[in-house]
């Protein structure tokens, strides 16, 4: 199930109210058999039958409401927006392993095993949630200015390190408008050189990385009928965002009508805290 929703109200004239909602749900069952038949013959007598049985649930929801004002103000026109991001991911699955089948005919079937025991359980939840804002500023249709900024918060990071602020300046001159060019605009119809810098980042590390980590030690002959821990990470509270550096620069150019239109761009992006 994928859904998704655009609510929109007015306000007041220029000002308008916006909710972008979402919610995805999405459930599966998968088996794999591995067959005596897909052995070579002469290996069969000694290979086991082999079925692996999965299921997950996965929900997901989220939310993003918007404060968007315009106004005029003679030659000059203003865009102010506010917003914020509230996101969450939870995942339930499990896996399980059945061998010991006498027949290929019957490895759907996990009563008929004689032995079987869990691969994995994983159980997860994600929590992401943003605040942001932007400023774009426009002189008579030939200046124009934006600035953004935005704060994110994550709980694939500790406490040292769960929020990070991301922010771009960017400027551009439609030269083409002056009135230098008015009497070529037939052959020379678009013009614009344009500029910016910010920075970027996502916290695609997988969850729980921040956390000491350990993993299920389980044997044929458990030691006084309990599992054992093996440590498979060790704490870090100051994981951070990944975060990259952009600095940009371009010119755009049109040709009698944009008809022909030439398209040119410097791009330099650096990136840390991998």
């Amino acid at each position: 199930l994928i859904s998704s929703a655009l609510l929109s109200y007015q306000l007041l004239p220029g000002l308008d109210i916006k909710a972008n909602l979402g919610y995805t749900s999405l459930t599966s069952d998968e088996w794999e058999l591995r067959p005596s038949v897909g052995n070579a013959p002469e290996l069969r007598p000694f290979t086991e039958r082999i079925s692996i049985f999965g299921n997950a649930d996965s929900r997901s929801w989220i939310a993003e409401p918007q404060l968007v004002y315009k106004m005029n103000l003679g030659k000059a026109r203003l865009e102010l927006l506010a917003g914020a991001t509230f996101q969450e991911i939870s995942t339930n699955a499990q896996q399980e392993v059945a061998i010991g089948f006498n027949n290929d005919l019957v490895m759907k079937d996990i009563r008929a095993a004689t032995s079987t025991f869990y691969a994995e359980n994983l159980i997860t939840e994600y929590k992401y949630s943003a605040l942001f804002g932007r400023i774009n500023f426009n002189w008579n249709y030939k200046y124009i200015v934006n600035v953004t900024g935005r704060r994110d918060g994550s709980t694939r990071f500790g406490d040292e390190n769960r929020f990070h602020n991301f922010g771009s300046v960017g400027g551009a001159w439609i030269f083409s408008n002056e009135r230098i060019f008015e009497k070529i605009n037939h052959v020379f119809s678009y013009g614009k050189v344009r500029a910016s810098y910010g920075t970027t980042g996502n916290d695609q590390i997988g969850d729980y990385q921040f956390m000491p980590l350990y993993n299920v030690v389980t044997t044929d002959v458990p030691y006084q009928h309990a599992t054992g821990l093996l440590p498979a990470g060790l704490a870090n509270p100051y994981l951070q965002w990944e975060e990259t550096k952009k600095l940009q620069f371009g010119l755009d150019l049109g040709f009698w009508g944009d008809r022909l239109l030439i398209n040119a761009g410097y791009y330099h992006n650096r990136s840390s805290n991998q």
